[in-house]
């Protein structure tokens, strides 16, 4: 907005009659300098952004193939809605997920945050009792889990 107000005052400048500059636009040279080092700062931060979401999209996971029922390592990027993750301890996990099942008989686990809050302290989440016991009577073949989540909208 700053930017816009000093290209106008640039562009008044240039009007003799008005000017106290005798037409010449003084304006100029700081303001280009100014938008140029923030064109540049800008362009570096998205580069960097750019670099970082590509090492993050090409971490792997485990992800079920739902033909084989076997879980195959993956990117990230291929990961999509309904996917069944298999996430082990001391790993990273790509996105939002519902814990179906735990190797913690009570269905609990522990989550890090730390990239996404700065909190180093692991949290605690349960999965819902009612799944617990579905994924118990399939056992280990996963490719007969399916349903439906009804979850709120993403909001601020």
């Amino acid at each position: 907005m700053a930017n816009v107000f000093y290209l106008i005052i640039m562009f008044l400048q240039m009007i003799d009659l008005i000017s106290i500059t005798g037409g010449r636009p003084v304006m100029l040279y700081p303001l280009t300098f100014v938008v140029s080092v923030s064109m540049i700062k800008d362009i570096s931060e998205d580069y960097k952004r750019y670099k970082s979401d590509k090492k993050e999209n090409y971490r792997t996971v485990r992800v079920l193939n739902t033909q084989t029922g076997e879980f195959e390592v993956k990117h990230w990027e291929l990961v999509s809605v309904g996917s069944i993750v298999k996430v082990m301890e001391g790993e990273y996990f790509p996105a939002d997920l519902i814990l179906l099942k735990s190797a913690d008989k009570s269905g609990q686990c522990y989550v890090e945050t730390k990239s996404l809050d700065g909190e180093t302290n692991l949290k605690t989440r349960q999965a819902n009792k009612a799944m617990m016991k579905e994924m118990q009577k399939i056992g280990e073949d996963y490719t007969q889990v399916g349903g439906e989540i009804q979850c709120e909208m993403p909001n601020d």
